[in-house]
C-alpha cells in the first residue's frame, strides 16, 4: 500500500575495539506516500524496522510513527538497543514494513562515516596543515580539489513497484444492423381455414311513431286515500300521522280543506269535500255536515349543529358537544347513533358517543396512519320518528417515522464475527427499498464502521460485525433508518470475550560457520499481545548434542530483542537444528534454524 523515499544517517562512530553488545543508535528519516494515489501519507502508523547482515536478520524494532505531509524521522535503537558489532559488516541493510503491508523493496544499504585515528608519528599538530589529498586505509576519500571521492554514504531509496493494472473498460456500443441477405421468395403456403363469423351489426334506426289511438272509456271513480292526504298535508308542519278515522261533523265550525290542530285532545283535523267520500253520511241534511279525517300527531325530535372539524393523521377530535330535544319524549329516552361515509378512514369503532339527557358528545379517532375526508352523520330517534345532522371531518396527512427492529444483544469471542444479523425496517409512506440504513459503535477501539457490513434489500436488511483483530470488550451498536425526513434508531450490545493469543518467536536464518569458531550474537525477536515481552521465557535446544549441547548455547538480550550465541564443541563438525521456544505461561511456540559447522 505504501511507497517511500528515505535518507539514512549514522549518529555514532564505530570503534575497532567495540565490545560485542555495545549499544548504538541509528537516525533515519524519509517520506511516505500511498503507492495507489501517490499522495503524501498523513497520520500515524506502526512501522517495523529490521537490520539484515547479508539477508540474516540481526535486529528488529517496532515503532509508532507520526507522519506530517509524508515526512517522518525516527531514532532507531531507542527502544531495542543495536549491537555496534553489526556495523563491522559491509553488507548491512535496513528493511522497513508499514502496518500489515509486506516489507518494502529493495532494502536500504547502511554506510558509516570514515573513522579518524591518531597519527603514529605525531601526537598533535599545531598550526595550518596543507594536504594535497586524504586517504583512509589506502583508499582516496578527498582529492586535491578538496572534493569527496570516497564511497557514497547516503543512498536514495528506489521507487516502489508499479501499481496493479486497472480494471477493463466497459464494453462498447453494439454495431449497426447489417444489410438484408439476398435470396428468392419462398413458395406460397396453403390456403388457411375459413375464419369465424363476424359480430352482428348495429341495430337499425327506430321506425316512425304510429298514429295516436282513440281515447279509452272513462273509468269508475275510485275511493280517496284520506290517510295519504293527511300525511302530505301534515309533512310541512313536522307532524307525524299515527292513525286516522273519518268522522262527520257539523259544518258550522269548519271549512273545506282546512287543517285544524286540537292540542287538548291530541287530534288534527283535515276537512274534506264530503261529496268525494263513499262513507255513509248522517241522515240529516248533508249541507250542514263536513267529512273530517281525524288523526293523532307527534312532533319530530331536534339536534343542534356541529361545525366541520380538521385534525392531523393519528390524532383524535375533542369531545364535540351537541344537544338533542323532543316535545313529547324526554331527552334521556332519545336514541343517538352515528355513521361515517368513509369507513376506511372512520368506522363505528372509531366513534365514541357520550353524555346524558339533552347534552351529548361525540369523539372521533380515525384509523392509524389514515388520512382523507368523511361525513359524520348523527341520528336522533324518539321511537316514532328520526332526525339527522352531519358535519365533515378532514384528516391531514403527516409523515410517519420509519420503523426498525435490531437483532438483539450479541456475544462472540475475540477475532470472531457475528455473521449476518437480521434487521427489519419499514415506513408507512416510503417504500422500504428507499430507506437508508446506517450503523455506529460506542467503542471504536473495539469495532468501527469499517468492521460493519450492511446488506439486504427492502424491509429485510442485515448487519455483519467483525471486531478489530485481537480486540475484546463491549460496544453499543446503533442501527438507524432514515426516510429522508425522519430517522429512527434501535440499539443492541455486542460483547467480545478475550482469548489468549500465542506468543511469537522469530529465529535467525540458517547459517554456516567454520570448525572451532562461534557465531556472533544472533538476533531473536519475541512478542506477545497480552504478556509483556520481558516476562516471556526463551529456551533453546539442539538436535545434535554431539555438536552443540545446551552448554554451548548462550541466550542474551531483553524484552522483545533477544540474542543467541552458539560455540560448537571443539574439533566437531556437522549439522544441527536449533529449536527456540517462547513461553507466555499458557502456550509455548517454537521456531527453528539450521547451523552447519564445516
Amino acid at each position: 500500500m505504501y511507497k517511500k523515499f528515505h535518507s539514512v544517517f549514522l549518529l555514532f562512530f564505530i570503534s575497532l575495539l567495540s565490545l560485542p553488545l555495545q549499544a548504538a543508535n541509528l537516525n533515519h528519516r524519509g517520506i511516505l506516500t500511498d503507492s495507489n494515489t501517490q499522495e503524501l501519507f498523513e497520520g500515524s502508523a506502526s512501522v517495523t524496522f529490521t537490520l539484515y547482515d547479508d539477508d540474516l536478520k540481526v535486529w528488529q524494532e517496532i515503532r509508532d510513527i507520526d507522519f506530517i505531509e509524508g515526512h517522518y524521522q525516527v531514532r532507531l535503537g531507542a527502544n531495542t538497543p543495536i549491537n555496534s558489532v553489526f556495523f563491522q559488516s559491509d553488507k548491512l541493510t535496513l528493511g522497513i514494513k508499514v502496518g500489515d503491508d509486506s516489507e518494502m523493496e529493495p532494502r536500504l544499504p547502511i554506510g558509516s562515516l570514515p573513522k579518524a585515528y591518531y597519527a603514529k608519528v605525531a601526537g598533535s599538530v599545531v598550526g595550518e596543515v596543507n594536504a594535497s589529498s586524504i586517504s583512509v586505509g589506502g583508499n582516496l576519500v578527498v582529492n586535491s580539489n578538496g572534493e569527496w571521492v570516497g564511497p557514497n554514504l547516503i543512498d536514495e531509496g528506489t521507487s516502489g513497484v508499479d501499481g496493479s493494472t486497472g480494471a477493463d473498460g466497459s464494453t462498447g456500443a453494439d454495431g449497426s444492423t447489417g444489410a438484408d441477405g439476398a435470396g428468392s421468395a419462398g413458395p406460397i403456403g396453403e390456403t388457411g381455414a375459413t375464419g369465424a363469423i363476424g359480430a352482428t351489426g348495429a341495430t337499425g334506426a327506430t321506425g316512425a311513431t304510429g298514429a295516436t289511438g282513440a281515447t279509452g272509456a272513462t273509468g269508475a271513480t275510485g275511493n280517496v286515500d284520506y290517510s295519504a292526504l293527511l300525511s302530505y298535508a301534515l309533512l310541512a308542519k313536522s307532524f307525524i300521522f299515527q292513525s286516522g278515522e273519518l268522522v262527520w261533523v257539523a259544518a258550522t265550525n269548519y271549512e273545506k280543506n282546512q287543517i285544524v290542530r286540537d292540542d287538548n285532545n291530541g287530534y288534527l283535523y283535515l276537512s274534506l269535500n264530503a261529496h268525494t267520500s263513499s262513507a255513509t253520511r248522517p241522515a240529516s241534511d248533508a249541507a250542514n255536515w263536513v267529512l273530517l279525517l281525524r288523526g293523532n300527531t307527534q312532533s319530530a325530535p331536534t339536534i343542534s349543529v356541529i361545525s366541520d372539524n380538521n385534525i392531523n393523521e393519528n390524532a383524535s377530535t375533542a369531545a364535540l358537544a351537541f344537544t338533542i330535544a323532543d316535545e313529547e319524549t324526554p331527552a334521556a329516552n332519545l336514541i343517538v347513533t352515528a355513521s361515517s361515509s368513509n369507513t376506511a378512514l372512520v368506522d363505528t369503532a372509531e366513534m365514541v358517543l357520550a353524555g346524558t339527557g339533552a347534552n351529548r358528545t361525540i369523539t372521533v379517532a380515525p384509523k392509524l396512519n389514515q388520512n382523507g375526508t368523511t361525513t359524520i352523520e348523527l341520528t336522533v330517534n324518539n321511537g316514532t320518528s328520526t332526525v339527522q345532522d352531519s358535519f365533515e371531518l378532514t384528516v391531514n396527512a403527516v409523515n410517519s417515522a420509519p420503523t426498525i427492529a435490531g437483532p438483539g444483544n450479541q456475544s462472540i469471542v475475540e477475532d470472531g464475527s457475528t455473521g449476518a444479523l437480521a434487521v427489519t425496517v419499514g415506513d408507512v409512506e416510503t417504500a422500504a427499498g428507499s430507506l437508508t440504513l446506517t450503523a455506529s459503535s460506542s467503542n471504536t477501539a473495539l469495532i468501527d464502521t469499517g468492521q460493519m457490513t450492511l446488506a439486504g434489500s427492502g424491509a429485510s436488511r442485515t448487519i455483519d460485525l467483525s471486531p478489530k483483530s485481537n480486540a475484546f470488550g463491549s460496544a453499543t451498536i446503533t442501527v438507524t433508518i432514515d426516510d429522508s425526513t425522519t430517522t429512527t434508531s434501535d440499539t443492541f450490545t455486542l460483547t467480545v470475550s478475550s482469548v489468549n493469543d500465542n506468543p511469537t518467536v522469530a529465529a535467525p536464518a540458517d547459517l554456516s560457520i567454520s570448525q572451532d569458531t562461534a557465531t556472533m550474537a544472533l538476533f531473536v525477536a519475541v512478542s506477545d499481545l497480552e504478556t509483556a515481552s520481558g516476562s516471556l521465557i526463551l529456551t533453546a535446544a539442539s538436535s545434535n548434542t554431539a555438536l552443540v549441547d545446551t552448554g554451548e548455547i548462550v541466550l542474551g538480550g531483553a524484552g522483545g530483542a533477544r540474542t543467541i550465541t552458539i560455540t560448537p564443541k571443539a574439533g566437531q563438525t556437522g549439522v544441527t537444528t536449533i529449536t527456540l521456544s517462547i513461553d507466555d505461561g499458557t502456550t509455548i511456540i517454537n521456531d527453528t534454524f539450521v547451523l552447519t559447522v564445516t
